[in-house]
């Protein structure tokens, strides 16, 4: 381990995230052609290539220049690589050099930077500019002071131009090769940042009248792309309108994650957030965002108030703030204005495709429109903790309710098969027809919307769990994250779905875009469906389980603190999952007794739920009684429960039967195709 003094440069890929996403093999490709571009001009420099960081590349330099002049050159490669597309920064600091990695401010810093840069830029820190100023061929403009994430003190930061550039040859000294550039005459970078500023000012006065609107100029830092919606709150006289204020705040989040070019919080995280009492920059900081949208609704009859506001999450300047008085009729005109309004304020780009997809109204019936977010609320009811399979079935007759005033609308199809498959799944009265009348319903949801990705990645889900048709389900994901780009809750989809096919490489690719999707730090050593999948026992053995759920335990074999703290718990009613693991937990400590008790409540709770045969199989295995539990998982594959292919990664290794013909042969017939 040593301590020195390096100027560190990360780079990264604009759009990436979002070309894995689309075409996973070309994104390997472009990954390829980055290292094939960037080690040679970074050993040329005598740089030294530290590691990647996903499409991240880090390095150390020696000295300023070498770092800048390199940028330079990387930057000027790319313009001939089609999709290669670079942001680069470079921060000068202390940094620990521990073998191969290297650790300290110097790193998070220069990593902090990156994202800020524009497509094609370098951004670096004040301590760089320092080193720069008696360089005539490098020209700096001064972008103000930023708070970056996990660094004490603001930073002052500076975008750079260096040329023009000679090419590098193998024996030239490019120490001396600085001497004789010129200085750039054309500022081609602060020249589009000015023009997008002043677009974005000018959009916020004229498209808009009458709303508040903060500059982006008047902001102490560049704004990241990144937004959560939060749940907006019933205004209503009565306070019985919340089903409306959520399905306003969803409805606007799926129009953001058309937009390529912004990174939403999932629903599911942003729920979390409702009726908390945190503070906007204190939610902004917990989830790694730029901006914080936050609204209110006051629904009375027909009349409809939507009050929204985008805030800053680090300076908690609002960027604007628009009222709208609208029947219930044009509430989706809204919407759609709303998503713009963020899009422009982000500077993101909206494709005309998306903008119609954005725009256009999914029902004319107001009342069919309630009676589907109605449906949704129950959706959100479900899981909100409750796993009462009674709030799907009154899901259900809303979505009916909503088709039977609308046979043309193919959200409250979307939602239906939704509800069906989630039947099939938690319903106490399972029957495989409800696998069918969701495929049916999803499919019907795609022949009225072809551009519905949300009912693209449901039936994804169901070619998956109940035909097993691997190649079907995955273009029905594919198909559903080309749509919507950067919905982290369709890439979670895909994540499951290569967890259960056992392909984890390409997991782990899914769970780093979702997290990047998410502005969240991807650790793949701490990734528990990564390690499950991997099989990796030491690792989860490492693992510290208090910042994990009991699963860690039962692999740690640390089975009476699991039963300690299960029994300590209030579990929600309908949650069995708890209960399999410590009925496990009794099994492996040799207490029978305390196991068969837990199978007998599990019994009792089968009378109104539906628990999966496969959850029981773990106990019955850690009973030692074999025979029983390749009878459970017969009776699961007769079910085609879901939970069949999650039990394959999660608890067979366990007990060493993943070898076993018997066992063998159910996993092959469970991956046979189906109608």
């Amino acid at each position: 381990m040593s301590r020195q003094l390096a100027a560190i440069m990360f780079t990264d890929i604009a759009g990436y995230t979002a070309l894995m996403g689309k075409d996973e093999s070309r994104a390997f490709d472009l990954l390829k052609k980055n290292r094939q571009v960037q080690r040679p001009i970074i050993e040329h420099f005598n740089g030294r290539w530290l590691k990647e960081i996903g499409d991240g590349v880090l390095a150390s330099f020696s000295s300023v220049s070498d770092a800048v002049y390199c940028a330079a050159h990387i930057q000027k490669a790319c313009e001939s690589h089609e999709d290669l597309n670079l942001r680069i920064g470079i921060h000068l600091g202390e940094v620990v050099f521990e073998g191969d990695d290297v650790f300290g401010d110097g790193v998070n810093i220069a990593s902090r930077l990156e994202p800020l840069a524009p497509v094609g830029g370098i951004l670096v820190s004040e301590s760089v500019q320092n080193n720069l100023l008696n360089k005539s061929n490098i020209q700096s403009s001064y972008l103000g002071e930023e708070q970056l994430k996990n660094v004490r003190r603001p930073v002052k930061i500076y975008q750079i131009e260096v040329g023009p550039l000679n090419p590098i040859t193998a024996n030239q000294d490019h120490s001396k090769k600085a001497s004789n550039r010129t200085i750039l005459s054309k500022y081609k970078y602060l020249a589009w940042g000015l023009l997008l500023l002043s677009a974005a000012i000018i959009g916020g006065y004229y498209l808009w009248p009458g709303q508040s609107v903060q500059s982006p100029k008047d902001l102490p830092h560049p704004l990241d792309k990144s937004i959560v919606v939060l749940p907006f709150a019933d205004m209503s006289a009565n306070k019985d309108q919340e089903y409306f204020s959520d399905g306003m705040m969803e409805e606007i989040l799926n129009h953001l994650v058309k937009i390529e070019d912004i990174k939403v919080v999932s629903r599911t995280t942003a729920m979390k957030y409702k009726g908390s009492n945190k503070s906007t920059k204190e939610i902004a900081q917990e989830l790694g965002v730029a901006t914080v949208l936050e609204g209110s609704v006051r629904k009375e009859g027909e009349q409809v108030r939507i009050t929204v506001q985008l805030i800053d999450g680090n300076s908690d300047l609002h960027l604007f703030s628009e009222s709208y008085d609208r029947q219930l009729t044009s509430v989706f005109e809204v919407q759609s204005e709303v998503a713009e309004m963020v899009a422009q304020a982000l500077q993101a780009q909206i494709s005309p495709e998306v903008r119609l997809r954005i725009e256009e109204i999914p029902t004319s019936n107001s009342k069919a429109y309630e009676f589907y977010l109605r449906g949704r609320n129950q959706y959100s009811l479900f899981w909100s903790g409750s796993l009462d399979a009674t709030l799907i079935d009154k899901g259900v007759e809303y979505y009916n309710q909503a088709i039977s005033l609308d046979p043309e609308f193919s959200n409250a199809y979307a939602g239906l098969g939704q509800a069906y498959w989630m039947l099939a799944h938690f319903s106490p009265d399972y029957h495989p027809s409800y696998w069918e009348l969701s495929k049916s319903n999803l499919l019907k949801a795609i022949e009225l919307d072809p551009g519905n990705g949300w009912a693209y990645a449901e039936l994804g889900v169901v070619q998956h769990n109940w035909n097993w048709d691997l190649p079907a389900a995955l273009k029905s994901f594919q198909k559903a994250v080309q749509l919507n780009p950067t919905d982290p809750e369709i890439h979670n989809h895909f994540m499951f779905y290569y967890q259960r096919t056992g392909e984890c490489d390409k997991l782990e690719s899914e769970s780093r875009i979702r997290n990047a999707l998410q502005n969240q730090d991807y650790q793949p050593d701490k990734d528990l469906n990564l390690l499950f999948c991997r099989r990796d026992m030491d690792q989860i053995s490492r693992l510290d389980p208090t910042k994990y759920p009991f699963e860690v335990l039962m692999f740690q074999e640390k089975y009476q603190e699991v039963i300690t703290r299960l029994n300590d718990s209030t579990p929600a009613p309908g949650n069995y999952y708890p209960l399999i693991m410590l009925g496990e937990a009794y099994a492996l400590l040799g207490d029978s007794s305390g196991a068969r008790g837990v199978l007998d409540q599990i019994d009792r709770m089968s009378v109104t739920q539906y628990v999966p045969a496969s959850f029981r199989v773990p106990i019955h295995l850690a009973l030692g009684e074999e025979e029983r539990a390749f009878q459970l998982l017969e009776q699961a594959l007769e079910q085609r429960e879901m939970q069949i292919h999650i039990l394959t990664r999660f608890f067979i290794s366990v007990y060493k039967i993943q070898d076993h013909p018997r066992f063998v042969d159910i996993i092959r017939r469970s991956w046979i195709p189906q109608e």
